[in-house]
């Protein structure tokens, strides 16, 4: 038979995110090493972030002072379009916190599904955002649908082992 289709849900609170995970594995990357800005890095966890089409700008897809900064714009911009993410292995969870976002500018495209990225937090303060239920992806990408915007990252989660109690077929 065919293995089941997870259903994703989105969270706002760590704690939570965690609870959902029933005890898989958790790998943390907070962004400790500083990463010359390039078309294509790779982050200490394994994971390949690469910036495709547009202009490739400045100081976008590069990690500084404990944060991963990129920019990203629609055609005609002085920014990459695409930021792609290449998981070293399947993924099941996904979080990271987030600032700079403008709500329903920054779409996150992962598995099948396609998530707003809303971050209204004022201050400067990053927001946590996580997904659940994602079946063994091995990719996200990230695309603006607005004017151009800088967003920044200070921790990042995934989960490469199934939650227990995940339907595998």
């Amino acid at each position: 038979s065919l293995p089941a289709q997870a259903t994703i849900i989105s969270y706002h609170d760590e704690a939570d995110w965690l609870a959902a995970l029933t005890g898989g594995t958790v790998i943390h990357d907070a962004f400790d090493n500083d990463m010359v800005s390039a078309p294509s890095i790779v982050f200490a966890t394994g994971i390949t972030s690469s910036n495709t089409g547009g202009v490739f700008c400045c100081n976008d897809n590069g990690i500084s002072g404990g944060e991963y900064q990129n920019a990203l714009g629609q055609l005609g911009s002085t920014a990459s379009l695409l930021n792609t993410w290449l998981f070293p292995e399947p993924i099941y969870a996904l979080a990271f916190t987030i600032r700079g976002a403008v709500p329903d500018r920054l779409k996150l495209s992962i598995g099948a599904e396609t998530l707003a990225i809303d971050n209204t937090v004022g201050g400067g303060r990053h927001e946590f955002i996580g997904v659940t239920g994602l079946a063994g992806v091995t990719q996200a990408t990230f695309q603006n649908q607005g004017r151009t915007i800088l967003y920044h990252m200070d921790d990042l989660f995934f989960s490469t082992a199934p939650p227990r109690g995940l339907p595998l077929g």
